[in-house]
């Protein structure tokens, strides 16, 4: 069930038993979405609207598993992690941040309209903006392992009106629509369209033209050390 936090300040999601109605967990979220099979959630970490530098987190939960399995063995018992497994920023064992505070210049950015799933659960993408640079991030999805592949973006290979946008332009535009080729490969290719950010979450300027982005363009994401908060 999707829901608001209280203060109207970004959704919450609520586990519920479809047997008894009761709750089994609850996730603050923000962009959650359900796998067309219904065994994941992708989420984004919730974090409040006037946080300063708010850094982006990528979870995964397993909504075969209870509560107790979905949360990883925080580093700090009194700052609990946020429930599932981290997909991005790459982690050791995927397991979330710990009250961060990243420089500014290290802030990760969502900059897509929402996640895409593939029709058999298998992969999830997103774009993510890190260091200036705009990365389609790609994450083959299992219940044992976890792998995230990403493309960092470069001017020449996106078109908007036939032509290529510039190296300034990239850091406009936002990824509105993911499509997934055969998935009878172990990595599928991924048509991807762009479009640049008009109102706070509508695109109002779109690229008709695909990047058709090919699997021998992907590459592994590598493990991300933030340091903890005051160290």
């Amino acid at each position: 069930m999707f829901g608001t936090v209280a203060g109207g300040d970004g959704p919450q999601v609520w586990i519920i038993d479809h047997t008894g109605g009761q709750i089994l967990d609850g996730i603050g979220s923000r962009d959650a979405m359900v796998s067309p099979d219904q065994h994941w959630l992708v989420y984004r970490k919730f974090y409040p609207r006037n946080s300063e530098w708010p850094s982006e987190e990528y979870l995964l939960y397993d909504l075969t598993k209870d509560k107790a399995t979905n949360r990883l063995p925080s580093e700090v018992p009194q700052e609990p992690n946020p429930p599932g497994r981290q997909i991005y920023p790459v982690t050791s064992g995927h397991v979330p941040f710990n009250n961060i505070a990243p420089e500014i210049e290290r802030v990760h950015e969502f900059v897509s309209e929402s996640f895409f799933w593939s029709a058999d659960s298998k992969f999830v993408a997103f774009a993510d903006r890190f260091l200036g640079t705009t990365s389609i991030v790609f994450v083959a999805v299992g219940e044992k392992s976890l792998t995230t592949y990403s493309h960092a973006l470069v001017a020449d290979e996106i078109l908007c009106g036939g032509q290529p946008v510039s190296p300034q332009s990239i850091a406009g535009l936002t990824l509105h629509r993911l499509e997934f080729g055969p998935s009878q490969v172990a990595i599928p290719d991924v048509s991807v369209y762009f479009g640049h950010q008009g109102i706070p979450g509508r695109v109002h300027t779109s690229c008709n033209s695909p990047l058709r982005l090919h699997a021998t363009k992907l590459r592994q994401a590598q493990i991300e050390v933030h340091k903890r908060l005051g160290k």
